[in-house]
C-alpha cells in the first residue's frame, strides 16, 4: 500500500515528541505566509511561471534529511512540510511508494517504466501533470547545515523552483532557514512577480 503524506498523521508523531529544537509554527492570516525571521528571495535560483498549475494532480515529496537530525526534529521537519504544501493548495500529498504500486498494478514494469527522470515524463504523460518536491537536508562543515528545496515538472522535464539555503546550526531553523524557503515556495506557487524570474509554456 502506497503512503499518503497527511497533516494528521505527521501532527500525531509531533504529540509523541519531547524536543522542540524544531517548532512548526501557524501560517499568518494577513500575510498569509508563516512567520520567519529574514527573507529568501535572493536565494531562489529557479523560479519559471508554470502555464498549467492548476493541473497538477498530486505531489511527490522526497524528503533526504540528514542522519544529524533527531526523531523528534525529523517529524516536525516532515509536518512543516506538509503544512507548506497544503498552504500552497497540495492536498494529495505522497511518497514514491504510490508511483511504484501505480507501475506495478498497470503492468508498467515490463515497458521498463520505473521513477528515473525519463520514466517519470512517462508517469506524468499517462497519470497527468505532477510535480516533484525534493528537500535536501544535510552538513558539509562543522557548525553549518544546508536545506535545499526542488520542484520539478516530469511533464516539461525541467526544474520549476529552486531554494539552497546555508544555515547556522545554532541559530532558529525553522524562522531562518525552513519556513524563509517555503514563503518563497509560496510567493512562487501564487506567481508574486518578485518571485518569478523566468517562464515557460
Amino acid at each position: 500500500m502506497f503512503n499518503r503524506i497527511t497533516l494528521g498523521v505527521l501532527f500525531s508523531m509531533l504529540l509523541s515528541g519531547c524536543a522542540q529544537s524544531i517548532t512548526p509554527e501557524n501560517i499568518d492570516s494577513q500575510t498569509q505566509l508563516f512567520p520567519a525571521s529574514t527573507t529568501l528571495s535572493d536565494n531562489v535560483s529557479v523560479g519559471l511561471e508554470v502555464a498549467y498549475r492548476q493541473h497538477y494532480q498530486f505531489v511527490i515529496l522526497d524528503e533526504q534529511l540528514s542522519g544529524d537530525l533527531d526523531l523528534d526534529s525529523v517529524h516536525h521537519m516532515q509536518y512543516i512540510h506538509t503544512q507548506a504544501l497544503s498552504e500552497a493548495g497540495f492536498n494529495e500529498v505522497y511518497d514514491y511508494s504510490f508511483l511504484h504500486n501505480f507501475i506495478i498494478a498497470n503492468g508498467l514494469t515490463e515497458k521498463n517504466i520505473g521513477v528515473d527522470p525519463d520514466s517519470l515524463q512517462q508517469l506524468a504523460n499517462i497519470m497527468g501533470p505532477f510535480l516533484v518536491v525534493r528537500v535536501d537536508h544535510y552538513s558539509e562543515r562543522p557548525d553549518w547545515q544546508t536545506y535545499r528545496l526542488t520542484a520539478f515538472d516530469p511533464l516539461a522535464g525541467v526544474v520549476v523552483f529552486e531554494l539552497s539555503k546555508e544555515h547556522l546550526v545554532q541559530a532558529n531553523p525553522a524562522t531562518e532557514m525552513i519556513y524563509p524557503t517555503w514563503n518563497e515556495f509560496l510567493k512562487w506557487d501564487r506567481k508574486i512577480p518578485s518571485a518569478v524570474s523566468g517562464q515557460y509554456r
